[in-house]
């Protein structure tokens, strides 16, 4: 019951810290999309289900001030959480560091091709109502946010990695007990 708590305060935090002043702080023209990251970080070390409260959560929070249709977000939410479940059950064998920056990396991509395909489908194939950028300034903006989201990515895990080391030191878990 408290972990639920702590997982949707931290959804709505991190969902009005995205809609409020994240968007301020672009580099080249991207910004840091926290659902995204946060999801994936979820999603590779819990649950599914922990992953779709938080993304529940953060996707209606989301939903409200995108301009997009409301529920877009949090279809393609969805959508990479099963993505990034399929491919850490089925494709890929090892867990190691690289393999979830090849997933956060696809799983960036996967969103914003649903976002647009949803998008799509909601209007009825209606191209004037959300025209699709397929340009070289909408993919060199979707890669580099890819790769930043890549690199915000490994800073989190390494400082995860290295909270749980001293944790474990702390409070003589039993990897560092000595017998």
């Amino acid at each position: 019951m408290i972990r639920r708590i702590a997982i949707i305060a931290f959804a709505l935090l991190t969902a009005l810290l995205q809609v409020s002043f994240i968007n301020q702080f672009s580099i080249t023209r991207t910004c840091l999309n926290l659902a995204i990251i946060f999801v994936g970080i979820i999603t590779l070390f819990t649950n599914i289900k922990t992953s779709l409260l938080f993304a529940t959560v953060s996707g209606i929070v989301l939903g409200v001030y995108s301009p997009f249709a409301f529920g877009t977000e949090l279809i393609a939410l969805y959508g990479i959480i099963l993505f990034m479940h399929y491919l850490m059950s089925k494709m890929i064998a090892r867990r190691t560091i690289y393999a979830h920056c090849v997933v956060i990396f696809i799983s960036t991509f996967v969103y914003y091709c649903l976002v647009y395909i949803v998008t799509y489908l909601l209007f009825w194939f209606n191209r004037y109502l959300y025209p699709i950028p397929l340009s070289r300034t909408f993919f060199s903006i979707i890669l580099s946010q890819m790769i930043i989201h890549v690199v915000f990515f490994v800073c989190v895990y390494y400082i995860k990695t290295s909270i749980v080391r001293r944790i474990q030191k702390i409070f003589f878990l039993r990897e560092y007990q000595k017998i």
